[in-house]
Formats: C-alpha cells, sequence, structure tokens
C-alpha cells in the first residue's frame, strides 16, 4: 500500500510466475470490498473498503482480482489477470486504491480555526462519521454532546452550535478562559462527544 491521501492507499503489486514478473499497480476491473479486507488485516487493520483513485502512473500490471467468498487472509487463494492479457483498458481513475480502519463505526474531528479573546477560546470544528468505511450522513447532532479537555487547564463550554451539512458537522465552541492562560494550542485539547 503506498500513501495517496490521509484516509486512502494507493495498491501497487508485484507479481512473479514461472513465466512472468511484474511491478506496479492494479486496475479496478473486479476490485471490491472482499479483497480489501483481506489486504487491510494483511497490513494490520480490521476492515478495508475498496475505492477506485486517480493515478497518473499508468503503470497497469494485473486486472480483475478476484477472491473466493470464504477467503478471509490470504491473496494467494485468489484469481488474478494478467493486464496485457485483459480485453478491456484500464483508465487512470480506474486504480485500484483502499482504505483502512480498525473500527465499524468511527468519527473523525478536524479543526479548522482556533482562536481566543480575554475571556473566550473559540474552537470551529468539522466532524465526519464514517460507517464501515462509508460516509454517513449525519442528520442531528445535540449541541450539549461536546465535552473538552486538556491536561493542563480545564475548559468549560460556555455555548457551543452545530450545522448540519451534507458532507459533515460544522461545530463552533466557546469555552471559558482561565485567567493566566495562554492562547490554546489544538494539540492540547481534546473533543470529547456523545453520541446517542
Amino acid at each position: 500500500m503506498v500513501a495517496y491521501d490521509e484516509d486512502s492507499h494507493l495498491l501497487e503489486v508485484t507479481y512473479t510466475s514461472k513465466s512472468w514478473t511484474g511491478h506496479g499497480t492494479l486496475c479496478d476491473d473486479g476490485w471490491d470490498n472482499k479483497e480489501a479486507e483481506i489486504i487491510c488485516r494483511q497490513n494490520g487493520f480490521n476492515y478495508g473498503r475498496a475505492i477506485s483513485l486517480t493515478s497518473n502512473r499508468e503503470d497497469f500490471v494485473l486486472t480483475g482480482l478476484d477472491c473466493p467468498c470464504d477467503e478471509k487472509e490470504n491473496l494467494e487463494q485468489c484469481s488474478v489477470t494478467r493486464y496485457e492479457d485483459s480485453e478491456l483498458p484500464c483508465l487512470p481513475e480506474e486504480t485500484a486504491g483502499v482504505r483502512c480502519y480498525n473500527e465499524s463505526l468511527e468519527v473523525k474531528g478536524t479543526f479548522q480555526r482556533t482562536s481566543s479573546t480575554k475571556k473566550a477560546y473559540k474552537l470551529s470544528l468539522k466532524i465526519e462519521v464514517y460507517k464501515f468505511g462509508e460516509p454517513l450522513g449525519l442528520t442531528h447532532l445535540e449541541s450539549s454532546s461536546f465535552a473538552l479537555k486538556s491536561p493542563s487547564v480545564e475548559l468549560k463550554i460556555t455555548k457551543a452550535s452545530v450545522r448540519v451539512k451534507e458532507d459533515g458537522a460544522y461545530v463552533k465552541l466557546m469555552a471559558r478562559k482561565p485567567k493566566g492562560h495562554n492562547p490554546l494550542q489544538p494539540d492540547c485539547v481534546t473533543v470529547e462527544m456523545e453520541v446517542q
């Protein structure tokens, strides 16, 4: 697996047989979650989801990867076609990729902005929820669901607002600033969210 972006990996394969050796990428024809799960497990994850990525490498070596339904751990039991022997061409946006993860339900929070006034800290973040690697559309999120934790200071939320959009929930939090504390460092703050 080769890192593609923060959450995704491009598949890089090396194939050796008695008559042929190749190294490059996998075309996504036949590529699905069954094979992605095997690859993610081999790399220390619990789950995997097959995705198609765009790559400018144009070095497809294999296509049509297909594993038996009962195979969970090993790619050696799977069939595959050498790309140059395949009938269908593969486009750059049809490069097999994978998204691996450990929990069936994952919540990802990204700080977008932090600031402070004399009396308060202000934080803006985006919340995304994934179920089995698929983005899960949020319909409602209570502003009272959040808590801020910091190892050096107790933070009490005084105001919270949540705006749910198609791509995630946008959250604004305001916390009372204890006297004598410097601007808040996002790396030192944990946002806890209660999901019902």
